[in-house]
């Protein structure tokens, strides 16, 4: 049973030429702890885009990643004491059989992980709040996802347009259903989407595309004791041949001149006479989906990943987080159940705050 990881970090090709930081962070911390030859493998899996300046926005990526990722670590440690396991009519002498060895302590379950992840973002939230005031800075704010492995079981939660995705390597799926987007982008693109203001072409290209409307941190004047972040969750399932993939947006938001593109996809009549041009300047689903199938490994995949983004322009940092556990079940050929994004299926709303200039 084996859980395993890979992680990438890179600049991007336009702020390698122009002398930028990389303003996104990682962050991966892996639990095992075994009896009676049962082996229990999860893991913490924390990416953050840090925006709000240069400076700002790399400390608010890092302190996002390293608090929540110590938080929910200790959360799960501190999950495992022995009265858990054991119970009231049990004691020690008893012994401990398989059946105690579970992915989850006793009475708690999805929900239970759920609060956990939403409760460490927040806690971050506020604790970047208190270090912009301690600090002195105008702002920092920062995009989060957030993944809890456990068991046959992925959980979580995100703030921004930091991605997750599945990836399913069963040899008979179907293309179209191999690929799975877990997280909804809280930005200004995906509220006109979801307006049916614009289409997934006008999506890939839109002037607006760096403009968040949800993110941890804020300025100099919030209130760190009153001010909160709405946060999206979600679980699904995961098989042996699935291979979750965690991005920020450098990797599909990747071609430098998506404002010039959208200008002429605007003005086309037909607009299809220039969607191919922008689709094979884009990173699209398909091509996430192929990377994870096409590639030899896990390290593999994050190689090709960020060569992909740096071919296209590379316009923005580039974060990787990739994990898979070949001791899960295998999937099934049919009947692969639907994963869809989070347990918040409400539209964003307009009130929302944009941030702007996250690149």
């Amino acid at each position: 049973m084996s859980l395993e990881f890979a992680t990438g970090l890179d600049v991007g090709a336009r702020k390698r030429t122009r002398g930028g930081i990389n303003e996104d962070s990682i962050a991966v911390n892996l639990l095992q702890d075994g009896h009676l030859d049962t082996r229990r493998n999860s893991g913490v899996f924390v990416l953050a885009d840090g925006a709000g300046g240069e400076e700002s926005g790399e400390i608010a990526s890092y302190v996002a990643t390293v608090e929540v990722a110590r938080r929910l670590t200790g959360a799960l440690w501190d999950s495992r004491r022995l009265d858990d396991v054991i119970g009231e009519d049990r004691s020690v002498d008893d012994g401990l059989d398989d059946s105690l060895v579970t992915a989850l302590p006793r009475d708690r379950g999805a929900d239970w992980v759920l609060h956990r992840i939403e409760t460490a973002i927040r806690s971050t939230h506020t604790r970047l709040l208190q270090w912009i005031q301690d600090l002195g800075l105008d702002s920092a704010y920062t995009t989060i996802v957030v993944g809890v492995k456990l068991g046959d079981r992925l959980y979580y939660g995100w703030v921004g347009d930091s991605r997750a995705y599945v990836v399913n390597r069963h040899p008979e799926r179907r293309d179209g259903r191999r690929l799975s987007l877990l997280t909804r982008d809280h930005s200004l693109v995906q509220r006109l989407l979801e307006q049916g203001e614009i289409d997934e072409v006008e999506a890939q290209v839109h002037r607006k595309g760096n403009q968040i409307t949800r993110a941890l941190g804020g300025t100099a004047g919030d209130d760190p004791a009153g001010s909160t972040v709405q946060v999206e969750t979600g679980h699904v399932r995961l098989y042996a041949d699935d291979v979750v993939v965690f991005t920020s947006d450098g990797l599909v938001d990747a071609y430098v001149d998506a404002p010039q593109l959208h200008d002429q996809y605007t003005r086309a009549d037909p607009p299809s006479d220039i969607e191919t041009k922008i689709l094979e300047r884009s990173v699209t689903d398909d091509e996430i989906r192929d990377v994870v199938l096409d590639a030899d490994s896990l390290d593999d995949a994050v190689e090709r990943y960020l060569s992909l983004a740096n071919r296209r322009g590379g316009k923005d940092n580039i974060s990787l987080i990739l994990f898979s556990d070949d001791g899960l079940e295998p999937s099934p050929a049919t009947g692969l159940p639907d994963r869809e994004y989070g347990t918040e299926a409400e539209p964003l709303e307009s009130r929302d705050t944009i941030i702007r200039d996250r690149d």
